[in-house]
């Protein structure tokens, strides 16, 4: 379960999404540096007591505007659940437009084991300014995953986004090798769907410690 949770991190995308239902251990750190067409992104989890966890982001996209992020997570299920929830509620500093947003946000999750090891999992966050009515954002994104072989991890992510101009739609699958004990890096494509169709490679570094 704890290779599960690592990859469920959605650090391929700029924006920030929850990292999946399924808890950091006690003591335990991640690690994630990604880039890619849309910028550059730092990702930091700690596991406080087996059922709750801290998540820190930080991100500068490609025209050059900064967040950074904190937020605290809780599983509502058992350890051996099948079916996992979680909830999650940070902050996000922008310097640009609006500083301060609330993030409130859920996840759910199962994994499985045939035909193949794999999960299946979907979040949803609002973005809800501080100082302001009426402009909430939202992000969702459905993930389905697979380790076909020990050291290989193959991923598929539906990505969804709203904010006051505009909603837009992308596909993201990726792969991911465990070149040691827990380190992987990551190759992905994320791909416009619709509009002008952009398209960008992403590359990511995880280390679990």
């Amino acid at each position: 379960m704890r290779l599960i949770a690592a990859l469920c991190l959605l650090l391929v995308w700029a924006a920030p999404l929850a990292a999946g239902p399924w808890p950091r251990p006690a003591g335990e750190r991640f690690i994630s540096l990604s880039r890619d067409g849309g910028g550059t992104s730092l990702w930091v989890e700690s596991g406080i007591d087996g059922r709750q966890w801290l998540v820190g982001q930080a991100r500068r996209d490609r025209g050059g505007a900064r967040f950074l992020g904190l937020s605290w997570r809780r599983s509502l299920v058992a350890e051996d659940a099948v079916q996992r929830l979680a909830v999650s509620l940070g902050a996000e500093y922008r310097d640009r437009g609006t500083r301060a947003w609330l993030r409130p946000g859920v996840m759910w999750g199962r994994g499985f084991e045939r035909p193949v090891p794999g999960w299946v999992a979907a979040s949803m966050v609002a973005s809800v300014p501080l100082r302001r009515a009426g402009s909430v954002e939202l992000d969702g994104a459905l993930t389905l995953g697979a380790r076909p072989v020990p050291q290989w991890l193959t991923m598929v992510q539906f990505q969804g986004e709203r904010d006051q101009r505009e909603s837009r739609f992308h596909l993201a699958p990726s792969v991911a090798w465990e070149w040691r004990a827990g380190s992987h890096l990551q190759l992905g494509l994320r791909q416009q769907l619709g509009g002008d169709r952009r398209r960008s490679v992403t590359l990511a570094s995880w280390l679990r410690f």
